[in-house]
């Protein structure tokens, strides 16, 4: 399933995701969960530390999608919209 899943989502999916903040935080954390194989809080744990290294983690399943989606998120939070072209 990772070889299709993954353009899927970068292709497909995540170009059509625009919007308010309360509309996309829960939707980002859903997909971002999917690309990260932890068992914590996607939120605390990716999105929201410092320095977090998308390409030598180990839980990380889908590095770009997950490092898109956490810059997606992060303009969410701080502007209060994000969109695929902006992030």
């Amino acid at each position: 399933m990772q070889p299709v899943f993954y353009p899927a989502l970068m292709q497909k999916l995540l170009p059509k995701l625009h919007g308010s903040r309360r509309k996309l935080t829960p939707v980002l954390s859903t997909l971002g969960s999917l690309c990260f194989n932890g068992n914590g809080n996607i939120e605390h744990e990716v999105f929201e530390a410092a320095g977090f290294d998308f390409e030598t983690d180990d839980r990380v399943l889908y590095p770009l999608s997950l490092e898109k989606i956490t810059r997606m998120y992060k303009g969410a939070i701080d502007n209060g919209f994000t969109s695929f072209a902006e992030a």
